[in-house]
């Protein structure tokens, strides 16, 4: 599992290190309701990159994404 809290996300290199079936979380504190809205648009950015999205969730103003390779 790859983790990763309110830095930038490096997909590339996420996926690199994951093994098949590992999973990519994503939390940021902040920017919940912008995450929501852009839903499909990181659904492409994930599959681009070789992953699929388990579960995207807004929490307070924050979110937290669950990606699987």
């Amino acid at each position: 599992m790859v983790v990763t809290s309110n830095a930038p996300v490096y997909l590339e290199e996420a996926v690199r290190v994951l093994k098949p079936g590992g999973e990519m979380l994503v939390a940021y504190s902040f920017g919940g309701e912008v995450f929501d809205r852009a839903k499909e648009d990181v659904i492409k950015l994930l599959q681009k990159n070789g992953l699929k999205l388990e579960k995207l969730k807004s929490l307070d103003k924050g979110v937290f994404i669950l990606g699987r390779k």
